[in-house]
């Protein structure tokens, strides 16, 4: 308390000093808003109305303006207008020997401590059209002075019963404090923290009592330990056989999963190899009276006595034997087995050749190819027959879905080892209904065809350990994405 008594006495001339020092700073501050308004204001009245505003909100200011020749612009008292305002600091200013002045003075009887500040010519820094005169009087900067040496008497005053508090406080921990925390400790350990340690370091009874109750806990402590340890072996061991056993029980189903659908494979393809016998041997039975009846319409349609309705219904004969034997063609290329031929070709040649075969045989529609090639995947190693069987089978299905004009946009790219091929037409679509039987035998939505087209795609695609899948939009089209698990290889 005595070193902060001695601390406010030998402080109070720099407080003094320090309101001082604020109150020029809170002068210039206000002289530099005031000249910043007169900047935009050329009428003196207008310049009153704003000191007679200013000093409604701010009573302790008194403002002065004053011309190049000393006389009075504006007031915030009462004043005569070009009335002379006579002040060497201001008359200083005025002739710029000073670029701001300070000093106590005496204006209207009362002691004021003043600021005068040159402003100019708008457009001409160098020219000085007046000063502003800032007065705020010594006795309110004397009471702003009292009040601060009132908070910092009240300051000693708090801080002097805060520290008296704080020693009363440390007496009271000196016994009670020891008390309540041997309590705290004991009562931690009671809820399962045994952890918690008594940790007072001094040699009297507290000391004594605090290092015999943590040796009788370590011994705790210890024996708690080992049956943790037991317990943690038994509950590891069962946690291990219960891992086991759902492991076990997800291998099971796996397996099983396996098993089925490798079940569900093996039946259907005998089912296919006993439907493509039976297909392969009734289009034997068949072609032969085909040749017979297309022989016989064509050699009918060389007589020259015919007439145009007899000649048409032998070319719709001849017609419609043709596309029987296509479809015997098909039966026939399914029952056989695949055996493919692998070799170095190129990719993007291959595609760019059958697309434009499959749009010269379909002449009549206004096909419009677009070709996207990865050059990085000009060579690869497959079977270049079956690739072209492939391709002419979806770019026909294309072409035939495509209504009138169409485009049908090839690309192909790199995808992590692989070659992705990506066909698209912008046909008709495929119901969402069929997405999933295109690629079965004998499914087909368009009249003419046995449904054999992709089912042969598909034997091809698998029989080169490839995949293949198919995205399609009714009124949009089809994308069908092939991807060949092949090296590339350099030229």
């Amino acid at each position: 308390l005595i070193i902060m008594v001695i601390f406010y006495v030998s402080n109070s001339r720099k407080t003094e000093q320090f309101m001082y020092e604020r109150t020029k700073d809170d002068l210039k501050a206000i002289g530099q808003i005031i000249i910043s308004t007169l900047n935009s204001i050329d009428d003196n009245q207008k310049v009153q109305n704003v000191l007679s505003g200013f000093n409604f909100l701010n009573k302790e200011y008194e403002v002065i303006i004053v011309d190049r020749n000393s006389r009075i612009i504006a007031r915030t008292s009462p004043f005569s207008y070009g009335e002379k305002f006579i002040e060497n600091s201001i008359n200083r200013v005025l002739r710029g020997e000073l670029k701001f002045a300070t000093a106590e003075n005496y204006h209207n009887h009362r002691k004021v401590l003043d600021l005068t500040l040159p402003f100019y010519y708008s457009g001409n820094s160098e020219r000085i059209r007046g000063a502003v005169h800032i007065a705020k009087t010594i006795e309110a900067i004397h009471k702003s002075l009292s009040i601060l040496k009132r908070n910092h008497i009240l300051y000693i005053i708090i801080t002097a019963l805060f520290l008296s508090l704080i020693i009363n406080i440390l007496n009271y921990e000196l016994i009670i404090k020891k008390i309540k925390y041997l309590s705290r400790v004991m009562s931690a350990i009671e809820s399962g923290n045994w952890n918690k340690k008594v940790r007072i370091k001094s040699e009297d009874e507290f000391g004594q009592l605090g290092k015999i109750f943590n040796d009788m806990l370590n011994r705790i402590i210890e024996v708690t330990g080992n049956l943790e340890k037991a317990l943690k072996e038994k509950n590891d061991l069962y946690q291990r056989v219960q891992n086991f056993n759902v492991e076990l029980k997800e291998n099971i189903r796996k397996t099983t999963e396996k098993l089925v659908e490798t079940q569900k494979e093996l039946i259907k393809k005998e089912r296919l190899a006993i439907v493509g016998e039976m297909a392969a041997s009734l289009a034997h039975e068949i072609r032969n009276p085909l040749l017979i009846i297309e022989g016989s319409a064509e050699m009918l349609l060389k007589n020259e006595k015919l007439n145009e309705n007899e000649k048409i219904m032998l070319e719709d004969i001849v017609e419609e034997v043709n596309r029987l034997n296509r479809s015997i063609r098909e039966i026939l290329d399914f029952s056989k087995p695949i055996v493919p031929e692998y070799r170095k070709i190129e990719l993007n040649e291959i595609l760019d050749e059958c697309l434009r075969k499959t749009i010269a045989v379909n002449s009549k529609k206004s096909i419009i190819p677009e070709l996207h090639f990865d050059d990085s995947i000009k060579y690869i190693n497959c079977d270049p027959e079956l690739l072209r069987r492939v391709f002419i089978n979806i770019f026909t299905n294309g072409v035939q879905a495509i209504k009138g004009k169409g485009i049908i946009k090839v690309t192909t790219r790199s995808e992590n080892g692989s070659v992705l091929i990506e066909i698209e037409d912008t046909g008709e679509g495929i119901p969402e209904k069929d997405i999933g039987k295109i690629f079965n035998p004998f499914f087909s939505s368009k009249s003419g065809g046995i449904g054999l087209g992709l089912a042969i795609v598909k034997r091809i695609i698998e029989t080169l350990n490839s995949e293949i899948s198919v995205n399609s939009k009714l009124g949009i089209g089809t994308t069908f994405r092939i991807k060949l698990p092949v090296e590339k290889t350099q030229e």
